[in-house]
């Protein structure tokens, strides 16, 4: 029955909320910083998509994202590793990894979201 018991009772005292905006399949804010995922190129959305299929699947990736920042946040917390600054385009490139070793851009590629690239694209 709703209403009883006290309210400590439904929260989840492990849970941290973590600032992550996702904007396409390899660029996010993460805690007010804009990210760039490194190693990666993702299909861009909308207007910079070459066709409709690339605007398409930009889509995907970006739901892909969501769903594996937002639906698992109780596998561990996110924090950014091998970070560098890319000055021309005035964001920070890095890998995104989760603290039980899931590493978001690797992810990507093997499910077909994002192709692996050396270094800059």
């Amino acid at each position: 029955m709703l209403g009883c018991g006290s309210s400590s009772d439904y929260l989840v005292s492990d849970f941290e909320h973590q600032d992550i905006r996702v904007l396409d399949g390899d660029t996010l804010i993460f805690e007010g910083a804009h990210v760039r995922l490194s190693g990666i190129d993702a299909p861009e959305l909308g207007p910079w998509a070459k066709c409709w299929a690339e605007a398409a699947l930009a889509g995907s990736a970006k739901s892909y994202i969501e769903t594996a920042l937002y639906e698992n946040a109780t596998a561990g917390k996110w924090k950014l590793a091998d970070v560098s600054k890319d000055a021309a385009l005035n964001l920070k490139r890095a890998r995104l990894v989760r603290s039980d070793g899931e590493d978001l851009a690797e992810s990507l590629v093997v499910y077909g979201y994002a192709a692996k690239t050396p270094g800059k694209w």
